[in-house]
């Protein structure tokens, strides 16, 4: 993909605030064809600039009816948060990696994908996704 794609992020309309986390909204690709995700929004920042965070809007009717745990080592748990079901999963609770699947009511689902870095804990993943459902 042409780089200038990635970058007009600033230029496009979103329905998610232009920071989550600490982290500057980067770019955004939207999906076509037989995709699970419709869009992807890409936030960049942190300390060294090293530091990701991945909003998937999700097509529910493309994924499976349940929701299975992979079996890689992590740990999973369930929480609530605005009276949407969350399921989180990450390998350290102070580092990450983090996933968590926001199960709306309506479609589409939400997924936040993390890459694992200093000061991502479970605090900083619960902020960032209180940001993104404070929008909706």
């Amino acid at each position: 993909m042409d780089t200038d794609e990635w970058n007009d992020a600033e230029q496009r309309r979103t329905p998610f605030p232009p920071q989550l986390g600490g982290l500057k909204l980067d770019a955004i690709t939207l999906h076509e064809g037989e995709s699970t995700v419709l869009a992807e929004y890409l936030y960049c920042g942190g300390p060294g600039g090293n530091r990701e965070l991945r909003l998937h809007l999700l097509d529910p009717a493309s994924l499976p009816e349940h929701l299975e745990f992979d079996a890689h080592p992590g740990q999973y748990e369930r929480a609530t948060m605005a009276n949407q079901p969350i399921t989180l999963a990450h390998i350290d609770p102070n580092f990450g990696p983090w996933d968590a699947i926001i199960d709306r009511d309506q479609a589409p689902w939400l997924r936040v994908l993390t890459s694992a870095d200093t000061d991502t804990s479970r605090d900083w993943i619960l902020k960032s996704l209180s940001e993104v459902l404070s929008e909706q």
